[in-house]
């Protein structure tokens, strides 16, 4: 009898309270010596921590350690910050897709006048998809956790693809750097606006994300390019 107590208590894992449901916690560490063990009905095998060996479950491995996410803080200035900066990246990206109209007015009557109107609304198409459909591949890179790099992506292709197109002169020239660049960075800051305010917020997740995509329809930046097209033509 006193063995068997000895047995029990050599092979009792010491859990985390996440853990602590009667089975074997992968957060559970052992302090025995090399021996096999039946605990509740699962093979568990114990490999001494000296060395460099591991503990296994069956023929699977227990890894050592096991990050813990806490929950979304609801709140907080880092959370208020990242609503702030979202708000101002789709401002500056589906915004700017927005203005697109005071473009292709420009375009139609002085720079790509010769051009036939479809021809060049064909601009402005492929900016919205590009800007929706590359998100199949920028959402996969923010789970995976590249958000800083695709923001800096995101932002570098917006101002190299603004200034590409502010000295081109041609409709392949504009339909590039407008419609293709422009489109991918705007997608870039799209997904990772999105996104990041999503993870801050889980009890008013939808009225802070809401309040992020409002920066979209600001009819300030439409006002402002037709503006400045307008002197810069004039």
């Amino acid at each position: 009898m006193s063995e068997k107590k000895n047995a029990e208590s050599v092979m009792k894992p010491q859990c985390d309270e996440n853990y602590a449901d009667g089975g074997v916690g992968v957060g559970a560490q052992f302090d025995i010596d090399s021996q096999s063990v039946r605990s509740s009905g699962i093979n568990v095998e114990v490999i001494n921590n000296s060395g460099d060996e591991e503990k296994t479950v069956g023929d699977k491995p227990i890894p050592e350690a096991v990050p813990v996410v806490g929950p979304p803080p609801n709140g907080g200035l880092q959370a208020y910050l990242a609503v702030l900066g979202g708000f101002f990246a789709l401002f500056n990206s589906w915004g700017l897709i927005n203005t697109f109209g005071a473009f292709e007015t420009y375009y139609q009557e002085d720079l790509l006048s010769h051009e036939d109107p479809s021809t060049i609304a064909w601009i402005g198409s492929i900016q919205g998809y590009f800007v929706v459909a590359a998100a199949i591949v920028f959402g996969r890179m923010v789970d995976a956790g590249y958000i800083q790099s695709l923001l800096y992506v995101g932002t570098f292709l917006l101002t190299f693809g603004m200034m590409m197109t502010s000295i081109s002169s041609e409709f392949y020239q504009i339909f590039l750097a407008q419609g293709v660049v422009v489109g991918i960075g705007c997608c870039c800051m799209f997904v990772v606006s999105v996104s990041v305010v999503a993870s801050y917020f889980s009890t008013r997740r939808a009225f802070f994300v809401g309040i992020v995509a409002s920066g979209v329809s600001l009819m300030v930046v439409n006002d402002g390019v037709r503006e400045i097209i307008t002197r810069l033509a004039g």
